[in-house]
C-alpha cells in the first residue's frame, strides 16, 4: 500500500503525466501558480541566503512542492509551499518529516517567504535592511 507522500510522488514523475495531442498544451507543459511562486522566490531571494532550489527529490505537484534553503548562519531547512503558505518541513534538506520536538517550528505556516526568513535568519533581516537602504540611496541620487 502506498503512503499519501509516495502517490504524489509518482503523480509528479513526468513519465507518469500523459501528453495531451499536438496543439493543445496539458497540465505538464503549464507551470502552476505555486511553481511560478516558488521560482520567483529562488531568484528574489538567492542574495540574501547562502543556498535556495527546488527540491528535486520530494514531491512537486500544482498543489506542493519543497525548497532546499540554507540560511547564512549555514542552518539548511526544506521549505514546504502549498496554498496555505510557506512551512519548515525539516532541518534537513530534501525531507518531509520535521523534528517532533520542535513542532510549533514546523506548523506555523508564513504567507511570504520573506516573512518565514525574518523569523529564522538575522542575517537575513540585516542584509535585507541593507539592500534597502542601497535602493533608497540609489532613488535620492535620481531625484537630485
Amino acid at each position: 500500500m502506498l503512503s499519501h507522500a509516495q502517490k504524489l510522488w509518482r503523480a509528479a514523475r513526468p513519465e507518469s503525466r500523459s501528453r495531451a495531442p499536438l496543439g493543445r498544451l496539458c497540465e505538464c507543459d503549464v507551470r502552476s501558480q505555486l511553481e511560478e511562486e516558488a521560482i520567483a522566490a529562488v531568484r528574489e531571494f538567492s542574495y540574501a541566503v547562502q543556498s535556495v532550489c527546488i527540491s528535486e527529490m520530494l514531491p512537486r505537484t500544482s498543489e506542493l512542492l519543497f525548497l532546499n534553503l540554507t540560511t547564512l548562519e549555514h542552518v539548511t531547512y526544506c521549505i514546504e509551499l502549498t496554498g496555505k503558505g510557506w512551512r519548515i518541513a525539516s532541518n534537513r534538506a530534501d525531507c518531509m518529516n520535521g523534528d517532533f520536538r520542535q513542532l510549533h517550528m514546523h506548523t506555523k505556516y508564513f504567507e511570504s517567504l520573506n516573512q518565514l526568513l525574518d523569523t529564522v535568519s538575522p542575517s537575513y533581516r540585516q542584509r535585507f535592511g541593507g539592500q534597502l537602504i542601497d535602493k533608497l540611496k540609489d532613488l535620492q541620487e535620481e531625484n537630485k
